[in-house]
C-alpha cells in the first residue's frame, strides 16, 4: 500500500481548500493503479471526500502564517503509525498528467524534486530542492521535525530550504516534473508526470486552459 499524503492548513494561501485535496485524489486515482491510500494531514477535515485519511493538526501560529511549513509535520515520529511503509507527498497546486509508479519506484529511501528555480535566491533561500514532491519511507529522516524550531522559520524561506540545509538525499529525475509556464511556452514531455502549476495556479489556468480543464477535476 502507497500512502499518498497531501497537507490543507489555513495558511495565508486560503484558496487551499477541501476541493483541492479532493481533485488531487482524483488525479492520483487514474494515474495509479496500484493499491494506495489517500491522507492529508490537515486542521480542518470538513468538505474531504471519504476515501480520504485526515490526520488533525493542531493550532500552530508558524503555519497559520505561513502554511507551508506544515509539511514538515509529514515526518514528526508520533504520525509515522498513520503513514504507509512507502508514501508520496503531492503539493496541491500540482497536476498528475502521467502515471505516478515510476516516481514511486525510484530507488532510495527519501527522495526530493530539485529545485525548479535554480535563480531564485532570495534571503533564507537554499536553492537545492524543491519539496513540492516527495518519496519516502515510513521513518526516515525524522529529525526534519524533531529538530525544528520556530527560530527556523526566522532565517529559512521555507519547508524546503529546512531540508536543503539539514539532509542530503536522492533527487526525482527532471524528466518526471515541469512548470505549468514552460508547458503553456514549449509543450508538455511526453514522459511529464507532473506539474507544477507556480503562476497561474489551478484554478485559473482550468479557466484559461483547455487541457488544464480537464486534468485538474
Amino acid at each position: 500500500m502507497i500512502g499518498i499524503v497531501t497537507v490543507k492548513v489555513q495558511g495565508h494561501r486560503k484558496m487551499y481548500n477541501s476541493s483541492w485535496v479532493n481533485k488531487m485524489a482524483n488525479m492520483v486515482d487514474r494515474n495509479l493503479n496500484i493499491p494506495h491510500k489517500h491522507i492529508c494531514l490537515t486542521d480542518n477535515p470538513n468538505g474531504l471526500d471519504d476515501r480520504i485519511v485526515p490526520i488533525l493538526l493542531e493550532k500552530n501560529k508558524i503555519w497559520e502564517k505561513k502554511g507551508w511549513w506544515a509539511k514538515l509535520k509529514c515526518f514528526d515520529p508520533e504520525i509515522q503509525d498513520n503513514l504507509c511503509d512507502r508514501n508520496l507527498f503531492l503539493d496541491l497546486d500540482s497536476l498528475v498528467v502521467n502515471d505516478l509508479f515510476p516516481i514511486i519506484n525510484l530507488p532510495g529511501d527519501f527522495l526530493l524534486a530539485e529545485s525548479t528555480a535554480p535563480n531564485f535566491n532570495p534571503k533564507g533561500t537554499i536553492n537545492k530542492y524543491s519539496s513540492s514532491i516527495m518519496v519516502w519511507n515510513r521513518g526516515v529522516n525524522t529529525h526534519i521535525w524533531t529538530d525544528f524550531t520556530f527560530d527556523v522559520t526566522k532565517r529559512l524561506r521555507g519547508d524546503q530550504d529546512w531540508m536543503g540545509e539539514i539532509i542530503e538525499v536522492d533527487t526525482i529525475p527532471k524528466k518526471y516534473y515541469q512548470r505549468l509556464g514552460g508547458c503553456i511556452k514549449k509543450g508538455k514531455r511526453k514522459d511529464t508526470i507532473i506539474i507544477f502549476c507556480v503562476k497561474p495556479k489551478n484554478d485559473i489556468a482550468a479557466k484559461e486552459i483547455d487541457w488544464v480543464r480537464e486534468v485538474w477535476k
